[in-house]
């Protein structure tokens, strides 16, 4: 994505905000609705989100320094982390405040002026929404979706709360109700801020997307013969590190690898932003070797078997399907039961999550 494109839309957002936040929240005062009140808080807290995202962008910038060798990325997380519990709180509070209005009802006064104001937030939300579809567009970046879902929820609040202002005298209950709805949707919102930004501080599946474009990636090559322990740690949205181990004919030079490995993740940190390091492994052509390989991919769970080495010390790497981690005692306790009669020698055994490749 361009930061700048994400910059522009999040200032943008912070000022459309302010302008439909600080009248709804007056008039709410005024008028006795709860529910426009509500939404005018909705809408500041948009503001405060847009405003620390902006910030925590500006933070995730800031170049490599000796106490952060990988950057500041994560800084958009922590930003998410801070507005996901404000958020909570506020909607928490206006929850309680709904409750007892609808307990104790008192009947609001929405006025045309309010109304207005009503109207002006859904035509500057509706412009917001188109924004960020022609941003989502042109970048694929998650955060313009997020901004569009958002926008378009806010619409038909402020609708709901236009059309039942005409209904709120005889049906008192009315206003408190949409404040509840309207709280419940702040409520939710803070949810899914918090799932988004502690998940990835906690470290998640790596996304299916990435995995895939880093295999096409590598499986292009001719000279890589199968792709697997991939690691990939997304530092922010735009930003991806990620290791993979690939098999190549143990005949090539070098060099060969070399030039061939370099175009290859020069090309993925150009196109993905995905900075991979990858390491190379000879592919298995020893008998000995392919026999217990073999023997080892028979077992069930197995997908895969790499760094089969068997010199001064012995080591494999078993690839099993993510079905099968709740068997990868089993499966260790088998494969070791087969090393052992092939080598006693003692062995070393990594099992990780594997996936076919070429």
């Amino acid at each position: 994505m361009n930061n700048k494109s994400g910059e522009r839309v999040g200032l943008i957002g912070i000022i459309m905000n302010l302008i439909i936040a600080i009248p709804k929240i007056i008039l709410g005062l005024m008028s006795q609705s709860i529910s426009l009140f509500t939404d005018g808080i909705n809408n500041a807290c948009d503001s405060l989100t847009g405003l620390v995202t902006y910030i925590g962008i500006k933070l995730s910038k800031k170049p490599i320094d000796k106490g952060h060798p990988y950057g500041h990325a994560r800084a958009e997380y922590i930003a998410g982390f801070v507005i996901a519990i404000f958020t909570a709180v506020v909607g928490v509070q206006f929850f309680i405040s709904s409750v007892k209005v609808l307990i104790h009802p008192r009947t609001p006064d929405v006025d045309t002026i309010g109304r207005a104001f009503l109207i002006l937030s859904i035509v500057l939300k509706a412009g917001f929404s188109y924004l960020n579809h022609v941003e989502y567009k042109k970048h694929k970046a998650t955060i313009f979706v997020a901004n569009r879902q958002d926008a378009l929820m806010d619409i038909i609040i402020s609708t709901f709360i236009l059309v039942s202002s005409f209904f709120f005298v005889g049906h008192e209950w009315l206003d408190a109700g949409l404040g509840i709805l309207i709280s419940i949707l702040i409520l939710y919102q803070a949810y899914e801020t918090l799932k988004d930004t502690v998940t990835p501080l906690v470290g998640p599946s790596p996304m299916t997307s990435d995995i895939d474009t880093i295999v096409q990636a590598l499986n292009k090559s001719d000279l890589i013969n199968s792709v697997h322990d991939i690691y990939v740690d997304r530092q922010s949205m735009g930003k991806v590190i990620a290791t993979a181990d690939v098999e190549v004919d143990p005949n090539l030079t070098v060099k060969e690898v070399h030039d061939e490995i370099e175009m290859i993740t020069v090309n993925l940190r150009q196109t993905a932003n995905i900075d991979l390091v990858v390491h190379v492994e000879p592919l298995i052509q020893d008998t000995k070797l392919l026999h217990i390989k073999r023997l080892l991919k028979n077992i069930d769970g197995v997908t895969g078997v790499y760094d089969l080495i068997m010199d001064k010390e012995n080591y494999v790497t078993l690839a099993i399907s993510e079905d099968d981690l709740h068997s990868r005692e089993d499966i260790k306790k088998e494969a070791m039961e087969i090393l052992k009669k092939e080598d006693d020698k003692e062995w070393n055994m990594d099992i990780i999550v594997g996936f076919q490749s070429k």
